[in-house]
């Protein structure tokens, strides 16, 4: 089992310098593959650890676990920029994903759009293949989770995450945890409820991002603009515009900004338990 001690204890034997993973089963006197394990649990549910195989698929196949320093956000002076606007962006309006966007080679990204009414009916983003197409996790940057409530013709998106985590898929969601919220963060509540477990864990944290990334395959994040909260004729109708983006490098770097705030969010039950006494 990898209690909190064993957490602490390979935390801060990789932090001092990298390490091959015999040397972690034998600082905690396991077997290779269950250090293995351990540190895929550790690199999934923190984010702070990463891994390099190399010759891989021979015998000799040597794995090298090391630090995932939040530092490494920048170094480059643009990269440190968007973050710090990021970490201190509270509401949707404080920050615009084209500033991210424009950077992206124009061959690993794309972008599309749709007009709306009902904020909770989708035409073009196809959330249900997206989500089924995850492999390994997904990493959601939300606001007021009303996501959870959007329908894709005869498809709930509820329904649609309920199935990738039955698939034992890490669903990881920062969000706002409030009393605007609350019926969002209970219907995910009782997809939990439904699996037994909690494979879908969410997190308190005001962030001004909207989107999600799927294994490090793709990125998908969202621009909403209604028409309401304009001057009279600047937008003819309430509009998203979806951005993707292919690109490894700065899909790595969504992930560690995902994981610099996330670290330092709040467990939603945590913050439920104080809104009850409210």
């Amino acid at each position: 089992m990898l209690t909190p001690d064993i957490k602490d204890k390979v935390l801060a034997f990789v932090r001092k310098e990298p390490r091959t993973m015999n040397d972690i089963a034998k600082l905690i006197g396991r077997s290779w593959l269950t250090a293995d394990s351990y540190v895929a649990r550790l690199r999934e549910d923190t984010g702070l650890l990463e891994v390099k195989t190399f010759r891989g698929g021979t015998r000799g196949a040597l794995k090298v676990v090391y630090w995932n320093y939040v530092e490494s956000l920048g170094n480059e002076e643009l990269k440190k920029e968007l973050f710090e606007r990021i970490r201190l962006g509270q509401k949707k309006q404080d920050f615009d994903f084209l500033d991210i966007y424009q950077y992206v080679d124009k061959s690993k990204k794309r972008c599309f759009s749709e007009t709306y009414t009902n904020v909770h009916v989708s035409k073009k983003q196809n959330l249900v293949s997206l989500f089924n197409s995850a492999e390994h996790e997904i990493l959601c940057f939300a606001g007021n989770l009303s996501w959870i409530n959007v329908i894709e013709g005869k498809n709930k998106i509820s329904n649609v995450l309920a199935e990738v985590a039955e698939r034992k898929i890490p669903i990881k969601i920062m969000g706002r945890v409030d009393l605007a919220s609350v019926k969002n963060v209970d219907r995910i509540g009782a997809i939990n409820s439904g699996l037994g477990r909690e494979g879908m864990e969410l997190r308190h944290r005001r962030q001004p991002l909207r989107g999600f990334i799927i294994d490090s395959k793709v990125a998908r994040f969202k621009l909403e603009e209604e028409k309401a909260g304009l001057e009279q004729g600047e937008l003819e109708s309430n509009t998203r515009i979806f951005f993707e983006i292919y690109d490894p490098e700065w899909i790595e770097w969504l992930k560690k900004v995902f994981w610099a705030l996330y670290r330092t969010a709040v467990p939603a039950k945590r913050r439920i338990d104080e809104l009850e006494t409210v």
